[in-house]
């Protein structure tokens, strides 16, 4: 059933045609669309032990997806597929999300006016002489010794659906990441087509002066969490002297609100305790 629901979406987003107009390839050639939704529904099916691309030709053997969405069997084989993916470009990459969340957006009619940006990490195994431009010792958030890489994600509050996705080395800071961001962002306007009034949330740690004078060069709404040290005027109080806020927070968050200069500019700050 799941088979099912699943391709019956795909197929009614055209994600196919959209990855096959990014990716052309000669004549006669398996469609590189159809390879990598069937390694996407994989990756969906699939327990996590069970999920790797080694895997896929057997779990598409002994599925639905052999007759929902037919394919040589050739084209499934391990060393393929590790073609077909080492053989695509960024560029290609990018155009295949954007043309995908432009699909979703109107055919579902996706709300844009709050969207939220974070990072994080995950570990790579990968052995130590594993040559990579993406896999870094940074600091990960498993305190783990292992090189890792870095995942930004720009979601929508409605159902949290990621609209913007991009990679980046694992001992990169957030600074550094959100800076990338801004451009992708920029180079996704039309596809995204997000509303004068979207506004844009972020954590603190993706914050620097270089990046606030970025955001206010734009048409952008943002709020941030701003770190103290960030805000050398901001005329702080004991949590427990700040006003507690009512309805559905009070008791549980207190809060108050005031303009102080923030990189020489004045600001509204918020300062928060729950």
């Amino acid at each position: 059933g799941c088979s099912l629901a699943l391709a019956t979406v795909a197929q009614d987003l055209g994600i196919e045609e959209l990855i096959d107009a990014a990716c052309p390839v000669r004549a006669g050639a398996v469609p590189i669309g159809r390879q990598l939704l069937l390694i996407a529904l994989h990756r969906a099916l699939a327990p996590r032990w069970g999920n790797s691309k080694t895997s896929l030709q057997v779990s598409y053997q002994g599925s639905a997806l052999s007759e929902l969405l037919p394919l040589p069997e050739t084209a499934l084989d391990n060393r393929r597929l590790c073609e077909t993916l080492a053989g695509l470009t960024n560029k290609q990459v990018e155009e295949i999300e954007s043309a995908i969340v432009q699909r979703l957006i109107e055919r579902e009619g996706v709300r844009l006016e709050a969207l939220a940006f974070d990072t994080t990490n995950f570990d790579s195994y990968a052995a130590a002489s594993t040559r990579s431009q993406l896999l870094r010792r940074g600091h990960p958030k498993s305190g783990r010794p292992l090189r890792v890489l870095g995942l930004a994600l720009l979601v929508t509050e409605d159902e949290g659906l990621p609209l913007l996705t991009f990679v980046y080395p694992g001992n990169e800071n957030d600074v550094t990441a959100f800076a990338r961001f801004l451009g992708a962002l920029d180079r996704r306007r039309s596809s995204l087509k997000l509303p004068v009034d979207a506004t844009i949330a972020a954590d603190g740690g993706n914050i620097s002066k270089k990046i606030l004078r970025r955001l206010e060069a734009g048409s952008r709404h943002y709020i941030l969490r701003l770190p103290a040290r960030h805000a050398v005027e901001l005329a702080r109080e004991a949590s427990r002297d700040l006003p507690s806020l009512s309805g559905k927070l009070k008791g549980n968050v207190r809060a108050r609100k005031q303009q102080c200069h923030v990189y020489g500019v004045e600001r509204c700050v918020v300062d928060v305790y729950s």
